[in-house]
């Protein structure tokens, strides 16, 4: 987030900003991303995870589901440089 404060292409961005429902396998969902950042003329929904998680495909059903508001996929993963057992990566 101090990345983001700093970076002269974002205007501003806020945490947790909206809560997204959706229904996949059957079953209603609900999910929070963690950051929406304004920017450059866009809005981004942004998702930090390991990239050993993000490579799992695990949370792909995200990037897949439209944002409410534009009906189009919106959601980016930012990955973090450690992984699931909090070790840094090389």
């Amino acid at each position: 987030m101090y990345l983001l404060d700093y970076n002269h292409d974002v205007s501003y961005w806020h945490e947790q900003p909206l809560r997204i429902r959706f229904t996949h396998g059957g079953k209603v969902h609900r999910y929070t991303p963690d950051l929406e950042v304004h920017g450059s003329g866009k809005k981004q929904l942004i998702e930090v995870k390991p990239k050993v998680q993000v490579d799992s495909g695990k949370w792909e059903v995200l990037s897949e589901q439209p944002h409410p508001s534009a009906r189009k996929k919106v959601i980016s993963f930012w990955c973090h440089g450690r992984d699931n057992q909090g070790a840094a990566q090389a």
